[in-house]
């Protein structure tokens, strides 16, 4: 008999679990209960009416929750009613015995736009951003804007432009991978990654495109007998660009270039003048939007971080190693569901038994003829390494004073990018584990952990 496709499709089996449970935690999550979640309001309402770079001026401004008269703002000057919504939900943040009424919602849907009437809104981290993760969110709140929507059903209209972007991204990656398919399906849908899909948040469409990214390479790496086509190298140009552009940090993912063996171009020349290619065009767009906004840079100046890390490299690896001591099971659970301000963790045995899946998973799913080589598990490692380390680095230039024993500002919700690479890792064709036997379980514990997680969002916000 065979089995039902949700079943037997990793991807028919994602879309129908991501689009079901994503609309519920899309409404169930009460407006801005996603950490940044205004600041990414503010940013993609910013990016709707056609402001590409956000603004910086001294003088008075409005934060999350005060108002300020003589501080170097960066932000925009967006509609007060913006404001007035994102903070009348504010007391339930970090207060887990504060409760959403459901009829405050409803009540402040009817709140008009007035886009006339105009505040200078602060949100240094999201303003840095190019427009690319917000082009889902800023297109359903250029629409919203047209109905004359209330800037609450611009919220929800954009949470949900975003969702369907995601879905859309998640689906081409597992679709289009040629191996290690289930594997992408449970790292797409760990609550986290929904959770973060069905907000305003940039990482849905970063999240989509690293993993759509990875796919496609995968899939020119591993195509038997057929070479790389121009429509390929279009498409690893473009995702590429697009991913640099969400989020800069992510630019060593180009280097997964190398896992495509020479021949499907033909010859060396031809590979490495692609690959330069490659590497310039990312480059380049990344150091022109760097410099693009190099004037809205908010936090201090970074140089006697940089000259400690350089002149004690060995207190900087100590620092490394005491802070993923200290917070790595913060990353951990994080990573699969610390849900809310981080203020919403899943019980234990959820974190645990969703990893021991993903390994379990990760080890049964390579392909004795599609699996990653010696080298191309090295490649596969140094990008993994080379973007941790760098995230280390940029928040510790950022957020933490010189010499500090651990490094503040990381979130485990940062490394689903990098997620397929570090379980891809796992794999080994010596481990016969039957993937036929084995897949039916993984949609049905997806389905067991997506509706745990509903529970514990109802109970932390409603009941």
């Amino acid at each position: 008999m065979e089995q039902p496709k949700i079943i037997s499709s990793p991807a028919t089996a994602f879309l129908a679990i991501g689009l079901c449970f994503g609309l519920i935690f899309l409404f169930l999550t009460p407006p801005f209960q996603v950490p940044d979640e205004q600041a990414h309001f503010y940013r993609a309402y910013q990016v709707s009416e056609g402001q590409i770079i956000s603004q910086k001026r001294a003088g008075e401004c409005a934060g999350y929750t005060n108002n300020f008269t003589s501080e170097m703002c960066v932000g925009g000057l967006l509609p007060t009613s913006l404001l007035t919504t994102v903070r009348s939900n504010k007391p339930i943040r970090f207060h887990p015995q504060n409760k959403q009424k459901p009829q405050d919602i409803f009540d402040l849907l009817h709140f008009p736009l007035e886009p006339q009437n105009r505040t200078f809104l602060k949100f240094p981290g999201s303003a840095l951003y190019s427009p690319v993760p917000y082009l889902p969110q800023a297109l359903a709140i250029a629409v919203g804007r047209l109905a004359h929507a209330s800037p609450l059903a611009l919220m929800y209209a954009g949470r949900l432009f975003n969702l369907m972007a995601w879905l859309c991204l998640e689906y081409l990656a597992i679709r289009i991978a040629p191996a290690s398919k289930w594997l992408l399906f449970l790292i797409c849908l760990t609550p986290m990654s929904l959770f973060q899909a069905t907000s305003l948040s940039a990482d849905a469409v970063t999240n989509g495109l690293a993993h759509l990214l990875i796919a496609v390479f995968l899939k020119c790496a591993f195509e038997e007998d057929k070479p790389v086509q121009r429509w390929d190298v279009a498409l690893i140009f473009t995702l590429s660009l697009l991913l640099g552009l969400s989020k800069q940090l992510y630019l060593p993912f180009v280097g997964m270039f190398l896992w495509v063996p020479v021949k499907k171009f033909g010859n060396l020349k031809t590979y490495l003048l692609t690959f330069a290619g490659l590497l310039l065009i990312c480059l380049t767009a990344v150091l022109s939007w760097s410099y693009a906004v190099r004037h809205l840079y908010a936090f201090n100046p970074a140089g006697s971080q940089i000259s400690f890390i350089l002149s004690h490299p060995l207190n900087f690896a100590s620092i490394l190693l005491n802070t993923l001591t200290v917070r790595g099971y913060d990353y951990l659970q994080e990573f699969i569901g610390k849900l809310g301000w981080l203020d919403t963790p899943l019980p234990p045995f959820h974190i645990w038994s969703y990893i021991a899946v993903l390994a379990i998973v990760a080890l049964a799913g390579s392909n004795i003829n599609v699996a990653l080589t010696g080298i191309q598990k090295a490649v596969a490692f140094s990008i993994f390494a080379l973007n941790s380390l760098l995230m280390f680095i940029l928040m510790y230039l950022s957020w933490n004073p010189v010499g500090a024993l651990v490094i503040e500002g990381i979130q485990g919700r940062y490394f689903i990018p990098l997620a397929p690479l570090f379980f891809l890792l796992l794999s080994n064709p010596k481990v016969r584990l039957n993937m036929k036997n084995l897949a039916p379980a993984i949609p049905l514990y997806t389905l067991f952990s997506a509706t745990l997680t509903v529970a514990v969002l109802f109970k932390r916000y409603y009941w």
